[in-house]
């Protein structure tokens, strides 16, 4: 393999990495609004019953949320070190 051939196959690496990287942040922003959206759903429910199970299901569901999303940045991060290295 030749230089020019392995500078050009770096560089498909390094736009696909990229690419990726930005994926899993729109993916990111998905996960928080699925995050907001049920949470505030599960909050107006418990004021609407008049009852602590659904503020549980909220804090529960939050944290389930944010658990993903830290997975999905393990991830993003691992992409982002190889790009670096490039």
């Amino acid at each position: 393999m030749t230089e020019d051939q392995l500078n050009a196959a770096l560089q498909a690496e390094y736009l696909h990495l990229q690419k990726t990287i930005e994926d899993f942040d729109s993916r990111a922003l998905t996960i928080k609004a699925w995050s907001v959206t049920f949470g505030l759903v599960s909050i107006a429910g418990a004021f609407a019953s008049h009852s602590y199970i659904p503020f549980l299901i909220s804090s529960m569901s939050t944290a389930i949320f944010w658990l993903l999303e830290t997975q999905w940045k393990l991830f993003q991060i691992c992409y982002s070190s190889r790009s670096s290295l490039i």
